[in-house]
């Protein structure tokens, strides 16, 4: 009987460890899935031409995120993303 009752407490505990384990485990993060756009302008952003329908305040609206630009000459690309 004491044998039987002791293994019950073994099993028993062994059940609450399992279980605090599997709710310790961190969950699984969804990944975001990511849209990409490039903007080419030749005007500055002081420029008036700058406000076009390509404007950075109009994208971030939007949702999109500016995440790099490069400038050559007279030339600007400007990258965005954001979540689909």
């Amino acid at each position: 009987m004491r044998t039987r009752l002791a293994w019950m407490f073994v099993g028993l505990g062994f059940a609450v460890v399992v279980a605090a384990l599997a709710a310790a485990a961190p969950a699984e993060k969804a990944k975001t899935a990511w849209e990409y756009k490039f903007v080419t302008t030749e005007s500055q952003p002081t420029d008036p031409a700058w406000n076009t329908s390509d404007n950075p305040n109009a994208l971030g609206a939007e949702g999109w995120e500016l995440v790099s630009a490069t400038a050559d000459a007279n030339k600007y690309v400007l990258y965005y993303k954001r979540a689909k």
